[in-house]
């Protein structure tokens, strides 16, 4: 696996968690420590794909130690679940 492949790897299941943690609300708060504590991954990492996530305009930070899915982020993770997890926007 390249280094660009492991990295793509990581951004995907930090993602998918912060999905699944949401139900991909995105004013719903997640924790990213709880994050990093399930994945077993250690804090550079999780800094490091916390912030391109963020630069990237896919997360954002809600408050000390919390982020939050955005919009675009809420979009690029609906590929990866089952359809039936998929989040439903109701007007």
């Amino acid at each position: 696996m390249t280094y660009k492949q492991e990295i793509q790897t990581l951004i995907g299941q930090f993602l998918k968690e912060l999905y699944k943690r949401t139900g991909g609300n995105w004013h719903k708060e997640c924790s990213f420590n709880a994050i990093r504590n399930d994945l077993h991954w250690e804090d550079e990492r999780t800094s490091e794909v916390v912030e391109y996530l963020r630069e990237q305009g896919l997360i954002q930070y809600a408050a000390m130690g919390q982020i939050q899915l955005s919009q675009a982020g809420v979009d690029a993770c609906q590929p990866m679940q089952p359809e039936k997890t998929r989040a439903k926007i109701g007007f």
